[in-house]
């Protein structure tokens, strides 16, 4: 799974993310943090202690939450499956 985090106006950002498992998505903007983006917190400390099954490893399986914006196949790749 691949994240990208992009800020926006106002202390917010979104985050694309593109995976193995499932369809791409566009999380909806959410405030950073006071010095980065809260889902951003998330992953590192996710990642940092081995948590597979919290928010952004359900994610990577291919879990869609309430507010995931579904992100058309990028040219040239096929849809996972």
């Amino acid at each position: 799974m691949e994240m990208s985090f992009r800020r926006l106006p106002d202390n917010q950002h979104e985050i694309l993310v593109r995976r193995d498992k499932g369809p791409d998505v566009r999380l909806p903007a959410q405030p950073a943090g006071p010095s980065m983006p809260h889902d951003l917190v998330h992953a590192v400390v996710e990642t940092a202690l081995g948590i597979d099954d919290g928010f952004w490893g359900a994610t990577a399986r291919g879990a869609t939450f309430q507010g995931f914006e579904l992100v058309p196949p990028r040219a040239g790749t096929a849809a996972p499956g």
